[in-house]
């Protein structure tokens, strides 16, 4: 099963060095918006800086350029696999589905414009850019969300999962539960499809896992800092992480966010994220440097993990995505800084890779 991976591990390998460094995204946030098009013509992003350069004006241009150079890698490596491996990938870009479909829920909910809706849109995944254009410019919620449901998208899970959600939203409005329903769905028909792929899908299962486990991190003590001592609503929170929500909420249960985050800190299955969770419990930082400081260790354990893990495995395209999604989240934060001048602050808030 495993020389599946081994044309598209070697491919992936290759390109490594086209990644950005730290020090050479720094270096990029030195410099102002019309700098950047042409520092970035120099590196892997030169089609799409070229391309979007001539259609938009800055620093929108470098935006999208970001989002574009992204979604065509993306799907470059899909294309490296066949077979078992292929169906592996498939579930690794499948994380996008959710985000695509959160963001239009998300804009329709809060009656943004369709420019704004496709914008925050990575084309890629079952939600194909016809239909994703066709439900941002529906000028009714239910109207956009029908349309969803009925076409089957992106996912028929997905789909199946927004028209339950959509109804309890209706009656409560509450956009993060509704969202955190989406989450679970989603990572629970993820976490079937990897099982039936069996033990070559479990370094994409361990990544669902820990991405489930750094938002309900968040979701509870950002409940412990907003409500102190009243019980966590487990409706919005996402089933299917390491740390198990009984674990969780037992642990954080009428805590200060402090005392709750040194709590969790002790448990065995939040080994990865103690750094983080035992510098914010010593008061050491706020729940936006924790939420940081999370990403990091992330990004860090699936960096370390395709390094020294099996090299015919699932861990060198997940390991490889999500560097290579690390990356344009930090370019869009040089994007920020060259158009607000914020460098310091910004600059804070990139991710190492």
């Amino acid at each position: 099963m495993s020389a599946d991976f081994v044309y598209g591990n070697t491919r992936l390998r290759a390109r490594l060095p086209e990644l950005l460094t730290l020090s050479e995204i720094e270096r990029l946030m030195t410099l102002d918006a019309d700098a950047l098009p042409g520092e970035l013509s120099r590196t892997a992003y030169e089609p799409e800086i070229r391309a979007e350069s001539a259609r938009h004006e800055l620093p929108d241009s470098i935006h999208r350029a970001v989002t574009r150079h992204l979604a065509r890698t993306l799907v470059e490596i899909r294309r490296f696999y066949d077979g078992t491996a292929a169906g592996v990938v498939d579930l690794l870009l499948g994380r996008w589905d959710l985000h695509n479909l959160v963001a239009l829920v998300r804009a329709q909910a809060r009656r943004e414009s369709e420019e704004a809706a496709q914008a925050a849109l990575i084309p890629l995944g079952g939600l194909d850019p016809a239909s994703a254009a066709e439900i941002a410019r529906q000028t009714e919620p239910a109207a956009a969300v029908a349309r969803v449901v009925a076409w089957r998208l992106p996912t028929p899970e997905l789909a199946r999962a927004l028209a339950g959600a959509w109804d309890a939203y209706e009656r409560d409005e509450d956009l993060g539960r509704l969202e955190a329903r989406l989450a679970t769905a989603a990572v629970e028909s993820s976490l079937e499809r990897a099982a039936s792929l069996g033990r070559a899908a479990d370094p994409v299962a361990a990544l669902l896992a820990r991405e489930a486990d750094v938002r309900n991190l968040l979701a509870v003590l950002r409940h412990a800092e907003a409500a102190p001592g009243e019980p966590t609503d487990r409706r919005g929170l996402v089933s299917g992480g390491t740390i198990t929500l009984d674990g969780l909420t037992a642990a954080t249960e009428g805590e200060a966010p402090e005392a709750a985050a040194r709590r969790v800190a002790g448990l065995p299955a939040a080994a990865p994220y103690r750094s983080a969770l035992d510098r914010f419990g010593q008061g050491d930082s706020a729940l936006a440097r924790l939420e940081h400081d999370l990403e990091v260790a992330s990004v860090a354990l699936a960096s370390r993990e395709m390094r020294r893990g099996d090299p015919l495995g699932a861990a060198v395209p997940v390991g490889f995505v999500v560097l290579k999604e690390t990356e344009a989240r930090n370019l869009r934060l040089v994007v920020q800084a060259a158009a607000s001048g914020h460098v310091r602050a910004l600059a804070d808030e990139l991710v190492p890779m």
